[in-house]
C-alpha cells in the first residue's frame, strides 16, 4: 500500500516538470523536421545500384552531393518573359464544321445507319417484341427471323427472355372507372395514347374529388344573414 502511494505521489510531482512548455517544444520540433530536406524513398533495386556506384566510384557520389554554384548562378539569370497570347495553330486544310444543333438520341446513343446481317438495333428489337406480345399468332418467330435477317434461335431467345413493360390495373380500380375497360381493349389493337389520356383524366378527377371533400365543412353550415 505504501509503495503504490509513493509511486502515485512521485508521478504527480514529476508530471508538471515533464509537461513544462510542452507545446512550444513540440512546435519547435515540428518546425525543425519540416526544414530538414529529405529525399524521396528509393526502390530496392535503385538502392542497390546507388550502393554499387558509391563503392566503385565514390567521386561521383561526392560530386552529386556537392553544391554547384555555377548552376545556381545560371538559374538566377534565367528569365521567361511572355508577350500577349500564344499563337493559335491553324490547319492548312479546312476541316468540316457542324453548326447545327444535334438532338439527343432517343435511347441515349446514336443508332448506326447500316445494320449487318445477324444483328438488330434496340429500336427494332423493341418493335418486334411489342408486335409479338400483342399478336403472337401473326408475328411469329419465323417471320421475325426472316424480316430482320437474324437466326431463328436468337429471335426465340429474345422473345423468351425479354418483354416490354405492361400496365397492371386492379379490378377495384376498373369497377370505379368502367370506361377504362373499353379503353384497354382499344389500346390493345391501336395506339395506347387514348388510354393514357383517359387514365390521366380519371386520376385528375379522383384527386379533385378528394380535395373538394376535404374542404367541405362538417355538419350543416349556418345561413348567412343579410344586413
Amino acid at each position: 500500500m505504501g509503495i503504490a502511494f509513493f509511486k502515485n505521489l512521485t508521478r504527480k510531482a514529476i508530471k508538471p516538470i515533464r509537461d513544462f512548455n510542452i507545446e512550444n517544444r513540440l512546435q519547435r520540433e515540428i518546425a525543425r523536421q519540416q526544414h530538414i530536406p529529405k529525399a524521396a524513398p528509393r526502390h530496392k533495386s535503385t538502392e542497390q545500384t546507388f550502393e554499387h556506384l558509391a563503392e566503385e566510384h565514390p567521386e561521383i557520389m561526392q560530386e552529386l552531393n556537392k553544391k554547384n554554384e555555377q548552376l545556381l548562378e545560371n538559374l538566377k539569370q534565367l528569365k521567361v518573359i511572355s508577350h500577349g497570347r500564344p499563337p493559335e495553330l491553324k490547319a492548312k486544310a479546312k476541316l468540316p464544321q457542324y453548326m447545327r444543333h444535334e438532338k439527343s438520341p432517343e435511347f441515349g446513343f446514336h443508332e448506326p445507319e447500316k445494320i449487318p446481317e445477324g444483328r438488330v438495333t434496340l429500336r427494332s428489337a423493341l418493335n418486334f417484341i411489342t408486335q409479338h406480345s400483342v399478336d403472337p399468332s401473326s408475328v411469329t418467330v419465323e417471320m421475325i427471323a426472316k424480316q430482320y435477317k437474324i437466326d431463328r434461335i436468337q429471335a426465340q431467345n429474345v422473345l423468351t427472355y425479354f418483354h416490354t413493360f405492361k400496365i397492371h390495373i386492379s379490378e377495384d380500380f376498373l369497377k370505379k372507372y368502367p370506361k377504362l375497360s373499353k379503353a384497354l381493349e382499344e389500346g390493345k389493337n391501336a395506339d395506347i395514347t387514348p388510354f393514357q389520356k383517359l387514365l390521366s383524366s380519371a386520376r385528375t378527377k379522383s384527386m379533385e374529388t378528394e380535395d373538394t371533400s376535404e374542404l367541405k365543412p362538417e355538419g350543416n353550415p349556418e345561413p348567412v344573414k343579410k344586413s
